[in-house]
């Protein structure tokens, strides 16, 4: 739908634009400047480069806003509660 189509194209903007090549490094996928392409050569560049990230991911490594974290938080609050409700009633 429409819809996919905006972010499908928004995200292809992102990542995939003449300034990844001609800025290197130097282009940022985020606004912390954490991810980046790096300009690794070799196979164990790339593992090392990948090693620095972290293990949990925040929402601007999928271009989401940091509020999203807050959100998904309460989604999983209330579906415990309700979990722990079913099992008492």
């Amino acid at each position: 739908d429409d819809k996919d189509k905006l972010l499908i194209s928004t995200i292809l903007k992102t990542y995939i634009c003449p300034e990844t090549v001609e800025q290197g490094e130097e282009y940022k996928f985020s606004s912390s400047g954490q991810y980046y392409s790096p300009t690794a050569t070799t196979v164990q560049d790339h593992v090392d480069y990948i090693r620095t990230m972290p293990l949990y991911p925040m929402p601007e490594a999928f271009g989401l806003h940091e509020n999203c974290n807050i959100t998904c938080a309460q989604d999983e609050a209330l579906k415990l509660l309700l979990g722990m409700q079913s099992m008492v009633s």
